[in-house]
């Protein structure tokens, strides 16, 4: 019997979560292919994982005593992909990036053009996600390193920052002339745009409204998308929190109005697993990715547009 190792990874993610939707969103996949593939290992497998309740998907017996082989399987793996390439002096195979905004605003082009002169051989696999979603790609081993967007989450995890993205409050530009002069209190009173929890403009709207002492009405969830959030904006649809980046490149820009209400930052960064931090792959990458940020610095290049956080 060969065992797929992607079908293993969305076992151990489901067992992780115990629900279908946020494993999906861990591995960037349909709820449908979790439950395909859910079924396809149970077949193979000849036994049942889970069992669906109100409740979420609850590991069976057999499925528990797997769940710690399944996991084992793929970090010996993972342990075998790494050995190897630290065995050899070039920097090959696949590097597996996670990229929590468009590539164009974090130069993931010249990334990949600088490191593919210097290493002819190695491959790039570039996954999308909010920043939650990338760092819990580096926990399980789905990227190699990942850009993600405030907190590290925990110490299991090596965040080096790059730079702080300031951020603004916008709405529709038919709104600005009143809004600028309401109160913090009468913004509550106007429907909002967020993107997903796993967004870190999200919790820190979150933190900003709690801290205020106000209750947000949530109209738009949006799918990490700024381009979306401020075409919503734009059309009236309701407040948001987007990046200067988003305001300045967006083709939306001259439809918005800023308002004066929130001023913040958060740190943008690249991350891999501190386990991790010896091996040629992630060293070479790092210093790349550290070596053209301070080009650009250096030059006044600016990011683009921030599109999933």
């Amino acid at each position: 019997m060969s065992l797929d190792l992607h079908l293993l990874r969305t076992f151990c993610v489901v067992a992780e979560e115990e629900n279908v939707t946020r494993a999906a969103n861990r591995l960037f996949l349909s709820a449908p292919s979790i439950s395909a593939h859910l079924k396809t290992l149970e077949d193979e497998l000849g036994v049942r994982l889970f069992t669906r309740s109100a409740r979420g998907m609850a590991l069976t017996k057999a499925g528990s005593v797997l769940w710690e082989d399944a996991e084992q399987i793929l970090k010996q793996t993972a342990q075998l992909r790494r050995k190897a390439q630290n065995l050899s002096e070039d920097v090959s195979g696949m590097l597996r990036i996670g990229i929590n905004n468009p590539p164009e605003t974090l130069f993931v082009e010249d990334i990949i053009d600088r490191l593919s002169q210097q290493f002819p051989t190695l491959r790039f696999d570039c996954g999308f996600g909010a920043s939650q979603i990338i760092l819990n790609g580096l926990r399980s081993d789905l990227y190699d390193v990942g850009f993600f967007e405030g907190p590290r989450g925990s110490a299991d995890l090596v965040a080096v920052e790059l730079e702080r993205r300031e951020l603004v409050l916008v709405s529709p530009i038919a709104w600005g002339e009143e809004l600028q002069k309401a109160t913090v209190g009468q913004l509550q009173e106007y429907p909002w745009i967020f993107a997903s929890e796993g967004c870190s403009y999200y919790r820190f709207a979150h933190d900003w409204q709690q801290t205020r002492g106000l209750k947000i009405e949530e109209r738009i969830r949006t799918v990490n998308d700024d381009w979306s959030t401020m075409s919503f904006v734009a059309r009236g649809l309701g407040l948001s929190i987007v990046s200067k980046n988003v305001l300045t490149a967006s083709p939306y820009s001259d439809q918005v109005a800023v308002l004066p209400h929130l001023e913040g930052s958060v740190p943008l960064s690249i991350g891999f697993l501190k386990e991790r931090q010896d091996e040629n792959l992630v060293q070479r990458t790092v210093e790349t990715v550290q070596s053209i940020w301070q080009e650009k610095t250096t030059l006044g290049v600016t990011n683009g547009p921030s599109i999933s956080r």
